[in-house]
């Protein structure tokens, strides 16, 4: 066969085979067998760690691959590692402290390998796992937010006005609520029983269940913000919200006032209610005008 006819042939192949060994060195296969959930429970200079990999194509480059690690029993959730890179069949992870070496099983039902922390070695092998387990147990049973009502500090804080309304003669959104506040979270009510100043702390199904809603059930409560002073530094969100209360059974008139302090945090993906107190105006202590007005 003439030469100068064969190259022409072979070179799409060989292009095929250097994209192939392209996809292989760096991992930008949809199909990688790294992809997925992993898991695996190793003890570590005498402590058990139950580190999991979730291995995701990239949203924005949807021909790679990125990497979060959780650990659980230590309370982080879905971290970016600092550096992390395919090499053929192997994924080395490096963390501050602590570096993974793995590759996949001739079988595909496992990744092995070894964890390197502060100079000694374990052996690694993870097994695959269900995504639940990236989600923190104490969140597993809270109702899902509605993204528009958790983007903002401003978007959680109306919601939380909106769930503890009900106009129309229901009641309060109790999953709603939920959905806004962290598990530990507490409701604060506080103010003066008898001149003596009192707080209680309640979570969220305390208070909006039992005896409130059949206070409140068939009187068409609606609260809502009528001024706000916000405070940030990093992750948390102080917010000073004054609020007006109505019982539309009564009339249009407001019959409460008083100031929601709302502690917010946020924990890289959206904000969420950490904790809120409030107490409402009385004789002799006013809702003072810097908190009415700008």
């Amino acid at each position: 066969m003439d030469a100068t006819k064969t190259i022409p042939l072979l070179i799409p192949t060989f292009i095929l085979f250097l994209m192939t060994i392209i996809t292989n060195v760096y991992g930008q296969s949809t199909d990688h067998p790294f992809e997925g959930v992993w898991s695996d429970t190793v003890e570590v200079m005498g402590q058990t760690f139950h580190p999991i990999f979730h291995i995701k194509p990239d949203a924005d480059h949807p021909q790679s691959l990125i990497v979060t690690i959780t650990y659980p029993s230590i309370g982080m959730y879905e971290m970016t590692p600092e550096n992390y890179r395919f090499e053929r069949d192997s994924l080395i992870v490096t963390l501050e402290n602590t570096s993974y070496m793995m590759r996949p099983t001739a079988d595909g039902t496992r990744i092995e390998g070894t964890l390197s922390f502060y100079g000694q070695t374990y052996p690694i092998s993870m097994h695959p796992t269900q995504p639940s387990a990236l989600v923190p147990p104490r969140y597993r049973d809270r109702p899902e937010a509605d993204p528009a009502d958790v983007v903002s500090p401003e978007s959680i804080v109306k919601a939380t006005y909106d769930a503890v309304s009900f106009p129309d003669g229901n009641e309060p959104d109790l999953d709603r609520l939920l959905s806004l506040f962290l598990p530990e979270s507490r409701l604060t009510p506080t103010g003066r029983i008898n001149g003596t100043p009192h707080v209680d702390f309640r979570s969220v199904e305390d208070h909006f269940k039992g005896g409130i809603l059949e206070r409140f059930s068939d009187q068409r409560f609606v609260e809502y913000e009528i001024h706000s002073v916000t405070e940030r530094f990093g992750d948390m969100v102080h917010v000073f919200s004054t609020y007006e209360s109505v019982i539309k059974t009564e009339g249009p008139e407001p019959v409460n006032r008083g100031i929601n302090s709302f502690q917010l945090w946020y924990d890289g993906n959206r904000w969420w209610i950490a904790g809120l107190m409030w107490q409402s105006e009385r004789d002799g202590l006013p809702v003072p005008d810097r908190y009415l007005s700008q």
